[in-house]
């Protein structure tokens, strides 16, 4: 059976709606290619990263190198996506609608996120996205009184949607864990001694961790 040409595919899977308005030039009417004699095929794979299993229903866009879209498609159940009768040429090919097929802009980074490729009348089906799963962002820290005695302490962090309490253990060490990205104020209490600095403000990355400690007197 002869593979469809992404101006098939489009019209018949997802319409330029589904692909979020990946271009100013993308109206809801399917992309038109231009004919040429010598039209290649593009494709490739979209995988986890750690387990290499692919990933179905991302869609997967191509557009020229001055930003039209000229095609879009859904990955296979194992992750492999294809175009047949790709005219010539330089063009860029990305992801879109990733939540939709369970990738978290949180917690997941797909590498490259852009290719460039060129098409020829030969093949192209060496396109990898690999999705990398990011440890959660986290907060961690120390609270010390004087002399460097671990304190019993409560440490609140508010930030965006997030206000998170969390408890020293007896080694005076906390952490907050699975935070979204972005700026938390840091709030530690303890009865044991007077905090100096006892609010802090810090900014957390997706995959980071950020150390931020407390220090007393008395």
């Amino acid at each position: 059976m002869a593979k469809a040409s992404p101006l098939q595919r489009i019209g018949r899977t997802i319409g330029c709606a589904a692909v979020l308005a990946l271009s100013s030039a993308c109206s809801d009417d399917p992309v038109e290619l231009p004919v040429s004699d010598r039209d290649g095929v593009l494709g490739g794979l979209v995988a986890r990263q750690k387990t290499g299993v692919g990933l179905a229903n991302v869609v997967v866009a191509v557009r020229t190198t001055g930003g039209e879209v000229v095609g879009a498609t859904f990955t296979d159940l194992d992750g492999s996506f294809d175009f047949d009768g790709i005219p010539t040429g330089t063009y860029e090919v990305f992801l879109a609608n990733l939540q939709a097929a369970g990738i978290d802009p949180l917690f997941d980074v797909v590498e490259p996120a852009v290719a460039r490729v060129t098409v020829g009348d030969g093949v192209v089906d060496d396109v990898i996205f690999a999705v990398v799963g990011l440890v959660p962002a986290r907060i961690v820290g120390d609270v010390m009184c004087e002399r460097g005695l671990p304190s019993q302490a409560t440490v609140r962090l508010v930030g965006g949607s997030i206000d998170k309490t969390v408890s020293t253990n007896m080694q005076g060490r906390y952490a907050a864990l699975d935070l979204p990205p972005g700026h938390y104020s840091v709030f530690a209490e303890t009865d044991a001694c007077t905090l100096t600095d006892a609010i802090r403000v810090v900014s957390v990355l997706r995959g980071q961790f950020v150390e931020v400690d407390f220090e007393g007197e008395g």
